[in-house]
C-alpha cells in the first residue's frame, strides 16, 4: 500500500519509487544498483504478504464470524497466521489478505467454521415464546440443542429462533421445532381462544382441570397463554382432537357473567324502549341495565355474541375473532408481511 511505498522512499534515500495508479506498474529510480536491489526485494516481500482471496458466506453467518462465537477462529487467523480478515461491501464474501500459503490455510479454517455454523431462523409467535423456555432444564431450547448438536438462540426483538450448527443438524432441528409448534407426522397442535370469563373454569382451581385433561388424554400437554387467553394442546393427533372437543364443550356449556361499562350517552341509548330486546333477539341470555354498566349472563358463546352485537349498536363496529389452526397461523403470519393482502380484504368488505 501507499504507507509501505512511502516507508521505502524514506529508507532508501536518493532513490524514488513511483506507482502508476492505472496500471499498477512500479518504477524505481536510483543510480545505485544495490539500492535498486534492496527496493525490489522489499516490494516483492510486500506483494507476497498481501495476496488476497475470499470465502463466500451467507449473511446470517456474518454475525457469528465477527461476534463472540468467532473470536477464537479470528484470533487463530489474525494472530496465528498473520492474515488480515474483513467483510466485503456486498456482505457475501469474507476477504483474506496475507501470503498465499497462509491465506490458503486461513480459508480452510474459515470454511470449516462456516460449515459448523450454518444458521437457520424459525418465526415464533409472541404467544408461543414462553414455550421455548418452559420446563427449565428440559425446555424445548435445551432439548433441541442436546438432541441435534446445535446451538439455539431466541432473538426476542425479531421473534425468531436462530439455530446454528452443521447444516444437516440444523435442518433436522428446524423440522423438530416446526413439528412442535405446527404439528405434523402424527403430532397434533391445536390453539383455542378462551373467553376471559371461562378461563378460570377451564383451568380449574390450582390448574386442576388442566391436570385432569392431561391425565385423561395420554401424551397431551396443555399450555395456557396468560397474556392472550389462548391455550394450546399438543400431543398425538387423535388425543389432541378429543381433548379439544372436551374443552370446547366445557366452554360452550359454562355459564358466565360479563360486565360491560357504559358512558351516560350509551346508557341513554340502551334505555330506549325495545332496544335491549332488539339486541338480544333470540339469544338466550339475561341482561341487566344499570346506570354505569350492562351485565350479561348466559352460556359463554351467547354472552360473546350478545356483547359483539351490543358494541356494534353503540359504536357502529362489529368485532369478532377467528381461531386459526397452527398451520393456518403460519400462512397468515407470512401473508401479513405483504400488506396488499389485507388491503384487498378491506376494499372488498369495507372493514
Amino acid at each position: 500500500g501507499g504507507a509501505n511505498i512511502n516507508a521505502l522512499r524514506k529508507e532508501c534515500k536518493g532513490a524514488d519509487v513511483d506507482v502508476d495508479k492505472d496500471t499498477g506498474v512500479i518504477k524505481i529510480f536510483s543510480d545505485d544498483d544495490e539500492t535498486k536491489e534492496v527496493i525490489v526485494k522489499a516490494i516483492e516481500k510486500i506483494v507476497a504478504e498481501n495476496q488476497t482471496t475470499f470465502v463466500e458466506v451467507e449473511k446470517n453467518v456474518i454475525g457469528a464470524i465477527f461476534g463472540e462465537v468467532g473470536k477464537e477462529m479470528r484470533n487463530s487467523i489474525i494472530d496465528g497466521m498473520g492474515v488480515n480478515i474483513g467483510i466485503d461491501p456486498s456482505d457475501s464474501k469474507i476477504n483474506l489478505r496475507g501470503t498465499v500459503e497462509k491465506i490458503t490455510e486461513a480459508a480452510k479454517v474459515l470454511e470449516e467454521f462456516i460449515a459448523d455454523n450454518f444458521t437457520s431462523e424459525f418465526d415464533v409467535s409472541p404467544d408461543d415464546e414462553a414455550l421455548l423456555f418452559h420446563g427449565g432444564s428440559d425446555s424445548l431450547l435445551n432439548r433441541i440443542e442436546a438432541d441435534h448438536d446445535v446451538k439455539a438462540n431466541f432473538r426476542k426483538q425479531r421473534h425468531v429462533l436462530a439455530i446454528r450448527g452443521r447444516e444437516e443438524n440444523v435442518n433436522t432441528a428446524v423440522e423438530a421445532v416446526s413439528k412442535f409448534f405446527n404439528g405434523g407426522d402424527g403430532f397434533g397442535v391445536e390453539k383455542l381462544k378462551v373467553p376471559e370469563g371461562v378461563l378460570g373454569i377451564v383451568i380449574g382451581k390450582g390448574g386442576s382441570n388442566i391436570s385432569k385433561l392431561e391425565k385423561d388424554y395420554e401424551g397431551i400437554n396443555i399450555h395456557v397463554h396468560r397474556n392472550s387467553n389462548y391455550l394450546s394442546i399438543r400431543g398425538p393427533v387423535e388425543k389432541v382432537n378429543e381433548c379439544r372437543v372436551d374443552i370446547i364443550t366445557l366452554m360452550a356449556t359454562s355459564r358466565v357473567t360479563e360486565l360491560v361499562p357504559l358512558s351516560p350517552g350509551q346508557h341513554e341509548i340502551l334505555a330506549q324502549p325495545d332496544i335491549m330486546k332488539k339486541i338480544t333477539n333470540d339469544i338466550n341470555v339475561n341482561v341487566t341495565l344499570s346506570d354505569a354498566s350492562l351485565k350479561i349472563r348466559g352460556v359463554s358463546t351467547d354472552v360473546a355474541d350478545t356483547k359483539a352485537i351490543l358494541m356494534e349498536h353503540l359504536t357502529g363496529e362489529y368485532e369478532a375473532s377467528i381461531i386459526l389452526e397452527p398451520s393456518q397461523f403460519s400462512k397468515v403470519s407470512a401473508a401479513v408481511r405483504d400488506p396488499s393482502h389485507f388491503e384487498r380484504i378491506r376494499k372488498a368488505t369495507n372493514a
